[in-house]
């Protein structure tokens, strides 16, 4: 995960930065990568059985 974060995930923040025109808006990338995550997380986990 750290590889596509640094390797992938950062110039598409650059390139949302350069299309939006400021940088809070580029910050939505991370902020919908932690959702996906979040996401699949909820659905994949199960409840302990013992």
């Amino acid at each position: 995960m750290t590889i596509i974060g640094g390797g992938i995930v950062t110039p598409v923040m650059g390139f949302v930065s350069d299309a939006a025109g400021n940088i809070p808006t580029a910050e939505l990338v991370p902020t919908l990568c932690f959702a996906i995550i979040f996401i699949f997380a909820r659905f994949r986990s199960q409840a302990a059985t013992h």
